[in-house]
């Protein structure tokens, strides 16, 4: 294969590597409470379906927990958007 060749595939390579990087990074979401108050998170909120409460993380590293009646809106929120 001839040195043109080989570029062409390391940039096919490289070009493929960072698609894969972009696909794979993570989802926040933005819960928006009843009341206004909304609520970044770093993954979909977790649901007890035994005290109604739902428990997320927000991008500081706090735990926070809101009523399943108090919720709004889950919507995601794709990397850029924030």
């Amino acid at each position: 294969m001839s040195l043109r060749g080989h570029s062409i595939l390391a940039l096919l390579a490289a070009v493929l590597v960072g698609l894969s990087i972009g696909c794979a990074a993570k989802n926040s979401y933005m819960v928006t409470l009843k009341d206004g108050r909304q609520i970044e998170t770093g993954g979909w909120p977790t649901l007890n379906e035994v005290t109604g409460y739902y428990r997320v993380e927000d991008p500081a590293g706090q735990l926070r927990a809101f009523r399943e009646q108090d919720v709004a809106s889950i919507v995601t929120v794709k990397p850029g958007e924030r």
